[in-house]
C-alpha cells in the first residue's frame, strides 16, 4: 500500500507539472500571436526594395515619378517612412520634385562603397545616400 501511495504521488506531481507546462506554453504562444502578426506585416512591407542598392534607388525614383508616394516611402527603412511621406508631400507642393529626381538620377551614376560586412552601401555624390540590407534580403534607403 505504501508503494502505491509513493507511485501515485509521483505520477500526480508529474501529471500536474506536464499540464502546467502545457498551459504555460499555450499562454506564451497566444501572447506572441499579436507580435507574430505584426512581424509578418513588417516582413511583407519589407519586400519593397531591390536586390542591389541602386535597384532600390531606381525603384524609388520610378515610384516618385509616377506619383506613387505611398509606394515610394516603402523603399525607406520603417523608422523613416513618416518623415519621407511629409518631405515628398512638401516637395510636391513646392514643385521641387523634378530637381530632386535629377539629383537622384545623377546619384545612380556615382561611385558607391559597401561596408566591410556588405550590409550597408553608401553613395557619396551628388548627395549622400545610405542603404541598409534588410532582414528580408532587400535593400532599403536609410539616409538621404
Amino acid at each position: 500500500m505504501r508503494y502505491f501511495n509513493k507511485t501515485f504521488l509521483k505520477f500526480s506531481i508529474g501529471f500536474f507539472l506536464i499540464i502546467f507546462l502545457g498551459i504555460s506554453f499555450l499562454a506564451f504562444i497566444a501572447g506572441l500571436n499579436g507580435e507574430v502578426v505584426e512581424r509578418v506585416n513588417m516582413v511583407a512591407e519589407d519586400s519593397y526594395g531591390g536586390s542591389a542598392p541602386r535597384e532600390t534607388l531606381r525603384m524609388f525614383i520610378d515610384a516618385v515619378e509616377k506619383g506613387r508616394r505611398e509606394t515610394a516611402i516603402k523603399y525607406f527603412v520603417p523608422q523613416k517612412r513618416e518623415k519621407w511621406r511629409a518631405v515628398l508631400e512638401n516637395m510636391k507642393k513646392n514643385e521641387e520634385l523634378s530637381s530632386f529626381l535629377i539629383v537622384l538620377k545623377q546619384s545612380l551614376l556615382s561611385k558607391g562603397d559597401y561596408s566591410v560586412d556588405k550590409k550597408s552601401f553608401v553613395i557619396h555624390e551628388p548627395v549622400s545616400i545610405v542603404f541598409i540590407l534588410s532582414s528580408s534580403g532587400v535593400w532599403k534607403i536609410d539616409k538621404l
